[in-house]
Order: structure tokens, then sequence, then C-alpha cells
């Protein structure tokens, strides 16, 4: 049973955007900001509470996901989560 989620990846188009949402209108901290081939890995979270954090993934560093590809992710994930909300209930 899962107690407690610390991570979840969201892909995003323009980190610059998403760390404006996430930081300033949200009051997030930066947790880290990791370089590699030009592309760059943020993880942001809530202040105080640093067992949770988000990180902000940038789709060019998973080459070759179709979109058809990304889409079964998503439907996997929202199956998870649903399976899960529905036992959390009992």
């Amino acid at each position: 049973m899962i107690r407690k989620m610390s991570h979840a990846t969201i892909f995003v188009n323009n980190q610059e955007e998403a760390l404006n949402f996430y930081r300033d209108k949200l009051g997030f901290e930066v947790r880290n900001d990791v370089g590699y081939n030009g592309m760059h890995w943020i993880t942001v979270g809530p202040a105080g509470q640093p067992g949770t954090s988000i990180v902000l993934y940038p789709p060019a560093a998973t080459p070759g996901l179709t979109d058809d590809e990304g889409a079964t992710v998503i439907e996997a994930v929202r199956a998870v989560v649903g399976r899960h909300a529905a036992t959390a209930e009992r």
C-alpha cells in the first residue's frame, strides 16, 4: 500500500514558465537544478516539506517517445492513481 509519495515528475515544455508558476506563484522552493547536455531537471517543493518534491522534467530527455506512447503512460498512471484512491477509501 502506498502511504507516501515523495517525488512526482511533470513533463514541462517551458521550464522557466513552470518555475515561475511553482516558485513565484505557489511559493515552492527550488531544491535542485541539475544540467546535462543542455537540459535541466529542476526539483521544486513546498517550503517546510522536504520529503515532497516535483521534478520539472524536460521532454527532450526522453527521446523517441511517441505521442501514443506518452498517452499510454498517462493512462497507466491515471489507472494506478484511481486504484489507489479506491483502496484508500475503504
